[in-house]
């Protein structure tokens, strides 16, 4: 179950993926059908400072902090579907899709309240706090308190160096060790609409090869999971599609 810190309001966030393969339908396919989202450990994403941190020579404990930044799995997520940054590096090039999913809106302070008793199998969704590495203070906390240590690694993974900011990431983590969680409840699927708002767009897409496959694993995904069209915005290149009422993926 997902625990989040909420003010009782709801929120959209988006995770953005590629649509470049067969393989990419069907994965899609699934996270649409089920609501479970692949989570990933801090070690596999693209940022190669992912979840490092300083601290002082002989204060800590640093393979058991390793051993508990390894127990949780994390999945991002943004908060506007507008972000052309995502749609460029996360989308191939608006060649993929946005999933909107609707969660309970943690409170609006930009960091997590970690005061409270670590709770092993929980799971909770939070902003990312981005700073600069000259401001990255040294941890200094008992790694022989199993709720300090991994309240300090949640704080840790919670955090980004500035220059990712265009990202806007919000971030779910868990602890259970599971690969796929179901996140929230999907509401509605972005496909990107490359060349949107151009008058010979058509053209475009029939000369290009990328454009042409695209377009074909669009159609595949929109069939396999019987989305309907619900808008068009040429002006930021995508198209909305709403979920059937029954869900039910066709695609093997």
């Amino acid at each position: 179950m997902l625990f989040v810190y909420n003010d009782g309001e709801i929120m959209n966030l988006y995770k953005f993926s590629t649509l470049n393969n067969e393989i990419d339908v069907c994965r899609r396919c699934k996270t649409i059908t089920t609501g479970e989202f692949y989570c990933q450990k801090f070690s596999e994403f693209n940022d190669i400072r992912e979840g490092v941190f300083t601290y002082f020579p002989n204060s800590l404990d640093v393979e058991k902090i390793r051993g508990c930044k390894n127990d949780f799995r994390i999945s991002s997520f943004t908060d506007s579907v507008d972000n052309r940054h995502m749609w460029s590096y996360y989308a191939n090039g608006y060649k993929g899709i946005a999933i909107e999913i609707e969660v309970d809106n943690p409170k609006k302070n930009k960091h997590i309240d970690l005061s409270g008793e670590y709770s092993k199998g929980s799971s909770f969704i939070q902003k990312i706090s981005y700073i600069t590495p000259s401001k990255l203070k040294p941890v200094n906390w008992d790694t022989n308190n199993d709720n300090s240590v991994e309240k300090q690694v949640k704080s840790i993974l919670l955090k980004k160096e500035s220059l990712w900011r265009k990202e806007q990431e919000w971030r779910f983590l868990s602890n259970h060790g599971d690969n796929s969680q179901k996140i929230g409840k999907i509401t509605a699927v972005y496909f990107g609409a490359p060349y949107g708002n151009i008058t010979n767009a058509k053209s475009v897409i029939k000369n290009s090869k990328a454009l042409s496959e695209y377009m074909q694993f669009k159609k595949k995904l929109i069939d396999a999971c019987d989305l309907e069209e619900d808008f068009e915005s040429t002006e930021n290149c995508y198209d909305k599609y709403k979920l059937p009422a029954n869900p039910d993926c066709k695609s093997s």
